[in-house]
């Protein structure tokens, strides 16, 4: 599985929670930009609502595998790191085909208020460099479905 995206030992990162498990980081990305749709809702008044520019141009993803498993480890602009697999409790599942798609949700109650569900699709050359595309739908105070891309480097 690694194989096909390119993996070779990247850096070995270990996250708390899995005591067995040796992590490779395969990417990280940063960066993204792209376009959400919000919808009409508590902050967002009916004429402010549509389609709008958006980013996460501070931080970082990362994606991580254990030879099984995929994790997804971000970082916001303030340094935070948070692993969705083993901080924020998230199911994550994964499929490969010409790239990687790793699908997350986030269970109700999580701190990560109001993210529903993520997906996030790799398209990585065999040294892990490439492009990721992110998927988001937030149904919180502020309610929006967006889709950003960011450019990936390996170590």
């Amino acid at each position: 599985m690694l194989r096909i995206l390119g993996a070779a030992t990247l850096g070995l990162v270990g996250i708390s929670g899995s005591a067995t498990a040796s992590w490779v980081e395969i990417t990280s990305c940063s960066s993204l930009s792209g376009m959400a749709y919000y919808l009409p809702g508590p902050l967002v008044p009916a004429d402010k609502a549509g389609w709008q520019e958006d980013a996460i141009s501070k931080g970082s993803t990362t994606l991580l595998s254990d030879g099984k498993n995929f994790d997804i480890v971000f970082k916001d602009a303030a340094g935070r790191q948070r692993s969705v697999r083993f901080h924020e409790k998230a199911i994550v599942k994964s499929r490969i085909n010409t790239h990687l798609t790793v699908m997350v949700t986030y269970p109700k109650g999580n701190q990560r208020s109001g993210v529903s569900s993520e997906q996030y699709t790799f398209r990585l050359s065999r040294k892990g460099d490439g492009i990721m595309i992110l998927s988001q739908q937030r149904d919180a105070l502020i309610s929006k479905v967006s889709v950003m891309a960011g450019a990936c480097k390996a170590k």
